[in-house]
């Protein structure tokens, strides 16, 4: 009763199959990004939830590795906290949730291809963690495991990095044309891992927004410590009074799908699946704007990873 059916069921990325129980329980999120914003007040607050796959920690890796190779100088100055750690603890995560019975486990990326416009940083992270980068047709399911095709024969796949989104997995259970069939019968039978489990970017919907204290304190018995941008549902129909009350200052979006624009909505069309956002004014930091610094509103991504005693390490700034 803390989160409207309504809002659940109607999520895109809500997954049905996902639902069935697992031969051998693990978690369903073991990444996390988060996109913030810090308002003029100095306080930080959440824009974006990013479970699904949380896009850009490749990126960051090799900008850090750029930037200590072209500015030398700056990195000897001031006391930058290396990246590397984070990847040897994030590899060590994904090492620990294979079979216990395997000693020396194959990790693999899973990528939707080179047409994709993320592949660069999926070629990033694979060397950055020393990972399989595969795509959907490289892989195979016997015997309820999951096999890369190589030139010497089939190799087992213990635990996959999951780049592409959860209803392309197994064509067999979501009908999407593409995936690996067999996938999430092998998942549930615990002979191989995902990171993030298909399901988890429902996670990610702005709507859920007005409801996370809720959540927080009925699963955790706990308070938010980040607070989250002021968005409404308007399938609530006091949520859509409100903003048809005073719609000037509130930002429409998609209810869903954080990275997807809102369709245009007239003050009748104010729907379930729209969210309202109110404004921030952000504070913000010199932007480099041709030859003159500007001064810029500034949004930034951080990451975290499940480590294998269960707690969570962030990544550095």
């Amino acid at each position: 009763g803390t989160l409207p059916a309504a809002l659940l069921y109607a999520n895109p990325h809500f997954l049905r199959p996902c639902r069935a129980e697992a031969a051998r329980p693990f978690p369903r999120l073991s990444f996390y990004g988060a996109d913030l914003v810090r308002g003029v007040d100095g306080a930080w607050r959440v824009a974006a939830d990013r479970c699904g796959g949380a896009n850009g920690v490749g990126f960051a890796a090799e900008n850090r590795a750029l930037l200590a190779r072209t500015l030398p100088e700056a990195f000897r100055a001031v006391p930058v906290r290396p990246l590397r750690p984070f990847f040897d603890t994030w590899l060590d995560a994904l090492q620990a949730l294979a079979r216990q019975s395997v000693e020396n486990p194959r990790l693999a990326l899973l990528t939707p291809g080179a047409r994709q416009e993320t592949w660069i940083e999926h070629l990033f992270l694979s060397r950055e963690l020393g990972l399989e980068l595969v795509e959907p047709g490289d892989l195979t399911v016997r015997g309820g495991a999951v096999y890369l095709k190589t030139l010497r024969g089939l190799r087992r796949v213990d635990v996959i990095l999951r780049r592409i989104k959860g209803e392309g997995c197994d064509p067999l259970e979501f009908g999407a044309g593409a995936g690996v069939p067999g996938l999430m019968g092998a998942l549930r039978g615990g002979n191989v891992r995902l990171v993030n489990s298909p399901g988890s970017m429902a996670a990610e919907a702005p709507a859920y927004a007005p409801y996370l204290d809720a959540c927080a304190r009925h699963l955790l018995g706990e308070d938010l410590l980040l607070r989250v941008l002021d968005t409404l549902w308007l399938g609530d129909p006091a949520m859509r009074d409100q903003v048809r009350a005073a719609p000037e200052g509130w930002h429409l979006r998609s209810a869903f799908d954080p990275g997807k624009p809102a369709r245009p909505a007239t003050r009748d069309g104010l729907d379930g699946t729209l969210a309202a956002t109110r404004a921030v004014e952000s504070s913000t930091a010199p932007c480099l704007a041709g030859e003159r610094l500007s001064p810029a509103p500034v949004m930034l991504r951080m990451f975290l990873t499940r480590v294998a005693d269960g707690g969570w390490r962030a990544m550095p700034g």
